[in-house]
């Protein structure tokens, strides 16, 4: 960082607005979270620009939240922190990321039957660039990979939250324009792809996780220096409200009896949802209550405070992770 004293991005919550660009006027329109939902299942009509034009969030991207976001500015970029989450304590680990591609090459090959060339499937992924993003768009993605990709909760698989510096040593580095999210399958972004563009680092509108945020793709020489610490975090687990316990309380009674009126499940996640994730996107709730995990009602009821930790309580979570050791990455 040449001594220049880093800058977090401050917590912007996960109960964000949409943002559309206007096809009739090219004006912005908002959408809120709730109001996103009803209208991307049919339940309320498109929000309609002052212009008249309505907006159909089934059909277009979402665009830039914020008009002024620090990331925009270019001198900005390597002064801020940048967030990571991944299941390497020591991300970026190069050691133990070659061998878990390398199996999974391996397998790959084996199940279509060789149709794969797994070096070459190797070499393309030990070719990709870095994601960084801000705090909510990390968490977001560690949601997102429990759910749809590890298939796990976050008490089953060892997961990290990593606080990243970056070192931009030459004005060419950084792409200067923030250009929209890359269109990859699932996500990989090839250092060839940031090569075209001249640079090392490229900035993209995030339409994926926080969406309307900035994040970054980098060659991962571009990392110097890296905290990390392990999730959940304990601190920052939720402290618990009287009608989330009585509501505990009513379902384990009805666990142990054989009354058809028992309460519902749904009904008991909707209460718990209600007390502790208040404003939170029903996007993010999803993932959310995947990544907690299914399990009897009390053991639920405390997953659910703890990982609701990570959502409602950044404050903690952040400063815990800037309190924790820096490791120094050789420049490269």
């Amino acid at each position: 960082m040449s001594g220049i004293e880093p800058v977090d991005q401050p917590p912007t919550g996960f109960g964000y607005s949409y943002w559309f660009t206007c096809t009739g006027c090219r004006g912005r329109v908002e959408v809120t979270g709730y109001l996103f939902e009803l209208q991307c299942t049919g339940q309320a009509d498109f929000s309609v620009c002052a212009c008249g034009t309505a907006v159909d969030v089934t059909d277009q991207s979402p665009t830039l939240r914020h008009t002024e976001d620090v990331a925009l500015q270019t001198d900005s970029v390597a002064r801020l922190v940048w967030y990571h989450s991944s299941r390497y304590e020591y991300w970026p680990d190069l050691k133990a990321y070659t061998a878990e591609v390398t199996a999974m090459a391996m397998q790959t090959a084996v199940r279509f039957e060789r149709l794969i060339d797994p070096d070459r499937l190797i070499a393309t992924k030990l070719s990709l660039a870095l994601h960084l993003g801000t705090y909510e768009a990390t968490i977001e993605n560690l949601l997102r990979r429990l759910e749809g990709q590890d298939r796990a909760d976050l008490f089953e698989t060892r997961y990290w939250l990593h606080r990243v510096e970056i070192a931009l040593a030459h004005p060419d580095d950084l792409h200067p324009e923030v250009i929209d999210e890359f269109q990859t399958m699932f996500g990989d972004v090839e250092l060839a792809q940031l090569q075209a563009l001249g640079a090392r680092a490229v900035r993209y509108v995030n339409l994926h996780e926080a969406i309307g945020s900035v994040s970054l793709a980098i060659d991962p020489s571009l990392v110097c220096t890296v905290s990390t610490i392990e999730l959940p975090v304990a601190e920052a687990t939720l402290a618990e409200t009287a009608s989330a316990a009585a509501a505990t309380t009513r379902m384990m009674a009805a666990a142990q009896s054989d009354d058809d009126s028992s309460p519902d499940w749904s009904d008991f996640v909707e209460i718990l949802q209600s007390e502790y994730l208040s404003g939170v996107n029903p996007q993010v709730r999803e993932p959310f209550l995947k990544a907690v995990g299914a399990h009897d009602p009390a053991d639920f009821h405390h997953r659910f405070r703890v990982v609701g930790g990570l959502l409602m309580r950044p404050d903690v979570v952040i400063d815990i992770l800037a309190k924790a050791p820096r490791r120094h990455l050789p420049a490269s």
